[in-house]
């Protein structure tokens, strides 16, 4: 495929696999009348395309036409270029480039690399080689093309700059708590030098350890309890006390008296 475009890349033409010099066929395709135009003039620089493909257009109402003899020659009014001829001859479309304009990919691409090169409206556009044009009909019809295309370009724009902003900040998010949960345990490391280490004292209750349930310990230290105050307050207890008792007190009238 050998594509061929005008100066703001507006229209793209496929010219297929080879390319026919116009110089080659130039006698049996122009008339006289037609050679003479200043279109035709350059026949070694043009290349034709016999059956033609339709191309491709981007903005066809920045396209103007002309008659010329059996042809129809169109002008681009961005880029002021005559761009291609068509005609029927014999039956077949054919197509013929004009002279001057940009051939191969590797040129177009370049052309889309630039900063004069639209995004939005898919062409060139140059601020400083740039004035109106001759008026076009359906001018109310262009405008209303003109704003849409640009309003739902900035809408897309807007919804895929809202999705990398969700996306950076959904990365910048993680990113932060891993370094939040980093810096917490490095603070605990340093934290723990700070603190002394305390002898562990065994506990009261700690040399206390029973396999028993609960209540069955209970139940035990409530007899033994009980059995040492019933020894207390045995018979034989209380009148060894009795006597000691009456001893004291003979003892204390002597000291008394």
């Amino acid at each position: 495929m050998v594509l061929h475009a005008c100066n703001c890349l507006n229209v793209k033409i496929d010219l297929g696999t080879t390319l026919t010099c116009l110089e080659e066929v130039g006698k049996t395709l122009l008339n006289d009348e037609e050679k003479s135009n200043t279109f035709f003039k350059k026949l070694g620089s043009m290349f034709i395309r016999i059956p033609a493909a339709d191309p491709l257009i981007v903005h066809p109402w920045l396209l103007t036409d002309r008659p010329i003899g059996r042809w129809t020659v169109f002008h681009c009014l961005n880029c002021r270029t005559d761009v291609y001829a068509c005609s029927v001859l014999d039956g077949q479309k054919t197509l013929v480039t004009a002279c001057g304009v940009i051939i191969g990919p590797s040129q177009i691409q370049l052309l889309e690399q630039s900063d004069l090169y639209s995004k939005a409206f898919k062409i060139v556009l140059d601020p400083e080689d740039f004035f109106p044009s001759e008026v076009m009909n359906n001018i109310y019809t262009e405008y209303t093309k003109i704003y849409e295309r640009a309003t739902l370009y900035l809408e897309n724009e807007e919804k895929e700059m809202l999705t990398r902003i969700q996306k950076y900040n959904d990365e910048q998010q993680a990113q932060y708590l891993k370094i939040q949960s980093r810096v917490v345990q490095e603070r605990n490391m340093l934290l723990s030098l700070l603190t002394p280490k305390r002898e562990q004292t065994p506990s009261s209750f700690s040399s206390f350890k029973s396999s028993e349930p609960l209540d069955v310990s209970l139940k035990k230290s409530s007899k033994g309890v009980a059995s040492f105050f019933t020894s207390i307050f045995s018979k034989n207890a209380l009148e060894s006390w009795e006597e000691e008792f009456q001893c004291s007190s003979i003892t204390m009238k002597a000291f008394l008296c």
